[in-house]
């Protein structure tokens, strides 16, 4: 991740690499950074951290393809890489 940071008197401000990096969700009509958790039962968790949209939490899918699962109470949306 890039951090803009203005040096005295430059113009425009110069990206400057920083020390962290962060894991971030872009589909394209909204994006957000994530955090990651593992669960208790072994799979790993996305959950979003922007102020908004805090709280939407990913699941990892297990099967051969790569999926992002995302349930509320009454549905389950899988998400396929494309």
């Amino acid at each position: 991740m890039q951090t803009t940071v203005p040096e005295a008197g430059s113009w425009p401000p110069i990206p400057r690499p920083t020390r962290y990096s962060a894991t971030i969700f872009d589909f394209g009509e909204w994006k957000s950074e994530v955090a990651s958790r593992t669960n208790p039962d072994g799979t790993v968790s996305f959950i979003t951290i922007v102020p908004g949209m805090i709280g939407l939490e990913f699941i990892v899918g297990s099967g051969e393809e790569r999926t992002l699962i995302m349930r509320d109470a009454q549905h389950e949306y899988v998400f396929a890489e494309s």
